[in-house]
């Protein structure tokens, strides 16, 4: 598909996904007929254009159809109060290697109450490859608390969970993993949930919003009531995992949204593996999403909602335990019962006639 504006040109050499068909071609028209693209800052992340192994390639070539990206090392710069201005918004991932210094965090500070965005993907804690877990490094919980946030230091778990693959090349299971929480309870007035059905957390932390003088703030996405956390001494192997009591069951906030008096805005995620490519599920919308909420700051939702139009996944209502055998046994049994009784009454109309 060619696709010609003025004197500009933009192609699409192959149409193979048609799910993506219309944003492809909405993105391309939004981004030629645009006089300049708004720009945007990311912070710990590095820029690694065409690499494979990038774990935020799908991300970043998608949001390239929009926006400028721009990686941004706020330590290397001298002009703390204008390092970000022109940028429509702020992207800061965490790695658990980067670690914000006082200069860094003023300058998101000044940029934020000045009016700016900022979405974080953020950890209260941080897991290694081994199952193991340590302090998280990025230094940025005051931060958080001078808005109103408490990012907790905790992992929150859930019944609500993602199918996981574990083990190596000779043994291997796969298993419903808690601490890899699938939700679908949304705030449904904002305009970030066009079009998303459910989203996955790995390794989250909870969320509490504390009241502050000028800053309002927004519970954007919850657990199921099926739901707890591990504090301090954390037990992350899949065969071991203390089971809660139910006293321990209930809701976490797992994504917020803050604004300030001058229409500065934090969307915070507490996940730093949200949106990266080894994290992604096929059955959870967590790219679409993070792509409303860009253009929701950025571009005042110019193409929000419009990223994927098949539904490969609806997620089961929460309902109590006592009722899901009712439930699942009612999907199973209620349509054959109702064409086996619509057949039987046909042959015996036949019979009558």
């Amino acid at each position: 598909l060619v696709l010609s504006y003025g004197t500009k040109k933009e192609i699409i050499p192959q149409v193979t996904n048609l799910e993506s068909l219309e944003y492809n071609l909405t993105s391309l028209i939004y981004k030629m007929t645009k006089k300049n693209l708004e720009k945007v800052a990311v912070l710990g992340e590095k820029e690694e254009d065409n690499n494979q192994d990038d774990d935020l390639l799908s991300f970043k070539k998608l949001l390239r159809q929009q926006f400028v990206l721009d990686f941004i090392d706020v330590s290397s710069s001298s002009a703390t109060k204008e390092i970000y201005k022109g940028y429509k918004a702020v992207i800061v991932f965490d790695d658990n290697q980067k670690e914000y210094d006082e200069k860094e965090i003023t300058a998101l500070k000044n940029y934020l109450k000045a009016g700016g965005k900022g979405l974080f993907f953020v950890d209260g804690v941080w897991v290694l490859d081994n199952l193991q877990t340590t302090e998280a490094k990025h230094n940025l919980f005051s931060f958080f608390s001078d808005f109103g946030i408490e990012l907790k230091k905790d992992l929150v778990l859930s019944t609500s969970a993602e199918l996981v693959n574990f083990g190596n090349q000779l043994f291997q299971f796969i298993t419903p993993y808690p601490f890899w929480v699938k939700t679908n309870i949304f705030a449904k007035d904002q305009p970030h949930f066009s079009n998303i059905n459910t989203l996955l957390y790995p390794w989250s932390s909870s969320i509490a919003l504390k009241s502050k003088i000028g800053v309002k703030s927004t519970p954007l996405v919850y657990t199921t009531k099926k739901s707890w956390t591990q504090k301090e001494s954390f037990v992350l192997d899949p065969q071991n995992i203390p089971n809660p009591q139910s006293s321990e069951l209930k809701d976490y906030i797992i994504s917020a949204n803050v604004t300030n008096e001058n229409n500065g805005e934090i969307i915070i995620i507490s996940s730093s593996r949200f949106i990266l490519e080894r994290y992604l599920s096929r059955t959870a919308d967590n790219l679409e999403f993070v792509l409303n909420i860009v253009n929701n700051l950025v571009a005042k939702g110019a193409l929000s909602g419009i990223r994927q139009r098949e539904v490969v996944f609806y997620p089961l209502p929460d309902i109590p335990e006592d009722q899901q055998d009712l439930f699942r046994y009612l999907n199973i049994f209620l349509l054959p019962s109702f064409f086996a009784i619509f057949g039987f009454f046909r042959l015996w109309r036949r019979a009558q006639d």
